[in-house]
């Protein structure tokens, strides 16, 4: 199966899914809560990475649409000179669901040196 695909199926499957994730270290703990909306695999996917082409500003509930229907496959992302920047989110992203099910998450997040984050 086409590698972009893989990833928007599997993205797909996680819409109706919210996960509740506390972390702790030393007496202190930080509560995640973590929700999926089509416009979000545009991020994960790194496809606004890709500003020589058109779809990295494009629609992004439509791109993710355009995806699942085959509009767009890998072989349109491989045509930007900037694929290489996003090609190891890919797999990942393919298998986002076992990562989040999978009770072996180790997190490891510096808020100070991410000042502008939302996380």
């Amino acid at each position: 199966m086409d590698k972009i695909l893989e990833c928007a199926k599997a993205f797909e499957k996680l819409l109706d899914t919210q996960y509740h994730i506390v972390i702790g270290k030393k007496g202190k703990s930080k509560e995640i809560d973590i929700a999926f909306e089509t416009v979000d695999f545009h991020h994960l996917s790194g496809l606004h990475k890709l500003t020589d082409l058109r779809l990295s500003r494009a629609n992004r509930e439509k791109l993710f649409d355009d995806i699942l229907s085959g509009g767009i496959t890998l072989s349109d992302i491989e045509r930007s000179r900037n694929f290489r920047n996003i090609q190891n989110r890919l797999e990942p992203l393919a298998k986002i669901e076992d990562l989040f099910d999978k009770n072996n998450l180790i997190f490891r997040y510096n808020e100070k040196a991410n000042a502008f984050s939302l996380v």
